[in-house]
């Protein structure tokens, strides 16, 4: 049987990652100079192992100082500008790539309504849409509708072994999907190309406007490495996961802004080419703990923190904040360089 087009595990090759820029419309307003110094740095970051697309809607304001430093980067910034959005969170609204090793080449796209009917997600949800039709996917990419069914990126993570892993308090929520856990397992599987879907019991973290994304919580390492930072039921790991380690990351002291407790978590990390990205919360302690054991597990790429204090004010973080585009998806020749 014909192995369908699969979503691909983060640490394949990547074309490019895509951002969106904060503009003075979203609700960045008030501090927009110290959310886009975060930004920078993630972007320069990045652009040390990859290239990115930074998407700049109307009203952006980029500074020339930062478009020179990456310029002179070792990849390449290009910008996409003039689409709308509601926000910067483009993990859940992004297009997410399918393929099955052929030749055969997908873009599922996904109903995205602000988690549930939080925030105003309009825009964001016409994204996908709007980025396919404009041609900068190559032509032999085709474009699924799977509209009528909401998921966000940050809601799945999956290894190299056509095996997920997602959160029961996201398919629960009520303003999603209609039915239960059994039908929403199965049409996950299907648009996604998996054989397994683990669905984790475990509570959202404190501040999470998601309701519980295992972006936030529990990740894949390789297909049989999962680190986690949230407490796990040992029957449940036993049961699930006989053949694969489970890694505890610590959590850092708690984020505040406002009064308010923030979901920060170094699980938000992001693979590349040639490193992981992991977001750093000013906690020398747990910063570098979180490093450390992200480092012993690897060998074959650099392990990189970035501080995130300011993106998570907004409730998400550096994965949230990104999209990776794996490996002859996309025409970059249809992109303006930055």
């Amino acid at each position: 049987m014909t192995q369908p087009p699969r979503l691909l595990a983060e640490w394949k090759r990547q074309d490019a990652v895509l951002m969106s820029w904060p503009t003075k419309n979203m609700d960045w307003s008030t501090y927009l100079s110290d959310i886009h110094t975060t930004y920078e740095e993630i972007i320069l970051t990045l652009l040390r192992f990859v290239d990115v697309v930074l998407i700049t809607p109307p009203d952006s304001e980029v500074k020339e100082t930062f478009l020179s430093k990456a310029r002179a980067s070792r990849f390449t910034l290009y910008r996409v500008s003039g689409i709308e959005l509601n926000d910067t969170w483009i993990r859940d609204y992004g297009p997410l790539c399918v393929s099955d090793g052929l030749g055969r080449k997908e873009v599922v796209d996904f109903t995205f309504n602000g988690w549930g009917g939080k925030f105003a997600a309009d825009k964001d949800n016409a994204f996908t849409k709007h980025f396919y039709d404009a041609g900068y996917f190559l032509e032999n990419v085709r474009y699924r509708d799977a509209r009528d069914f909401v998921f966000e990126g940050g809601a799945i993570d999956v290894s190299n072994e056509c095996e997920g892993l997602t959160t029961r308090s996201v398919l629960t929520y009520p303003n999603r999907n209609k039915g239960g856990l059994r039908s929403q397992k199965k049409r996950i599987l299907t648009e996604l190309g998996l054989e397994v879907l683990n669905i984790l019991s475990t509570s959202p973290l404190e501040g999470d406007d998601t309701d519980g994304h295992v972006d936030t919580m529990t990740r894949f390492v390789g297909n049989l490495d999962i680190v986690t930072c949230v407490d796990m039921d040992p029957k449940e790991v036993r049961a699930r996961y006989a053949d694969i380690y489970l890694h505890e990351l610590p959590m850092p002291d708690p984020v505040l802004w406002e009064g308010e407790k923030k979901p920060a978590t170094y699980a938000n990390f992001l693979f590349t080419n040639g490193a992981i990205i992991v977001p750093t919360y000013g906690d020398p302690v747990h910063d570098k703990e979180a490093l450390k054991i992200l480092r012993e597990m690897t060998t074959t790429r650099l392990v990189v923190g970035v501080d995130c204090r300011t993106l998570v004010r907004q409730n998400g973080s550096l994965h949230c904040a990104t999209m990776q585009i794996p490996k002859s998806f996309l025409d970059k020749t249809k992109f303006e360089k930055a």
